[in-house]
């Protein structure tokens, strides 16, 4: 776990520094480096930026109603902010330290230079330009380029700028960059895979596939950890999905990266698992499973 003081303001606190000069400072170096600066076009709000797999990712900080909102979680300060993900995951890291503020210098290591980093790919173009992808969360945009959009809006794929920044194009036909980690791709079954489906007579099953522990200031949201089986109880637009993990009674609302839907032979087993667990008999009815599944009471 990191050491550092996060309630140290000053340590990981860098002002008005751009998006461009946060990538000098952050790129190449190890996961988990991290600063928080102002955000240059969104009066008011932050942006962390962390060195991420020799890439830097910058999350949007929102500032509503004195609360931080980060993603679908909200804190009542920066630092409580820096303290959360201290231990739990961004994207692929957690926050391990600050960013010296010295550039380009690490603090433990002051005569070594960074690892050489490959140049970022070329353009791609995607073969098929109808790509759609749904926005998971909100993103004000940072520079002139970036496209701000909402969580819930969706979006047409351009062109991949590079591995961290696509260019997208909103319903009103304006383009600019939106990061890879803030969309989602709309697949063929959109207007199934986002519908609710509490009236299903099927069960939707699903394994968690990451650890998340909800924040502290919102009891709606389901703690998971690997391998939970999970009863999927409505899917929404907005990629917060609400379930209940098998045999624990436990309910709430979870972001839909956080597991895998379950389908066939991978399906049964786990229909079987929880048969198992249940005491039914191997002579159960398949109907008697997928109501019980449901919550529905088995006469």
């Amino acid at each position: 776990m990191a050491t550092f003081d996060a309630s140290d303001r000053d340590l990981w606190f860098f002002g008005e520094l751009s998006r461009k000069e946060a990538d000098e400072r952050l790129l190449g170096q190890e996961p988990g480096l991290f600063l928080v600066r102002e955000s240059t076009t969104s009066t008011g709000d932050f942006v962390l930026s962390v060195s991420e797999n020799n890439k830097v990712s910058h999350y949007i900080i929102e500032v509503r109603n004195d609360q931080y909102h980060i993603g679908e979680l909200h804190f009542q300060s920066l630092p409580a902010v820096i303290e959360f993900y201290k231990v739990h995951y961004l994207d692929t890291t957690t926050l391990s330290r600050p960013c010296s503020k010295t550039a380009n210098t690490s603090p433990f290591s002051p005569q070594t230079n960074p690892p050489p980093v490959s140049p970022p790919s070329q353009p791609h173009k995607p073969d098929n330009l109808s790509l759609k992808y749904i926005v998971k969360y909100n993103f004000p945009g940072e520079d002139e380029e970036d496209l701000p959009c909402k969580k819930g809006e969706i979006l047409l794929l351009v062109q991949k700028e590079e591995d961290n920044w696509w260019k997208m194009k909103n319903e009103k036909g304006d383009m600019g960059l939106v990061p890879k980690p803030y969309i989602e791709q709309v697949t063929q079954s959109y207007g199934s895979e986002y519908r609710s489906i509490g009236s299903s007579t099927e069960p939707v099953l699903a394994k968690a596939v990451q650890a998340r522990i909800p924040t502290p200031y919102d009891y709606t949201q389901l703690k998971l950890d690997p391998g939970d089986l999970l009863r999927v109880i409505q899917r929404n637009t907005s990629g917060q999905w609400e379930g209940e993990v098998v045999g624990t009674g436990r309910k709430g609302s979870f972001p839909f990266r956080c597991v895998r839907i379950l389908e066939g032979s991978e399906r049964e087993e786990a229909l079987r698992k929880v048969q198992n667990e249940n005491g039914l008999t191997s002579t159960a009815k398949d109907d008697d499973m997928t109501k019980q599944m449901n919550g529905l009471k088995v006469n």
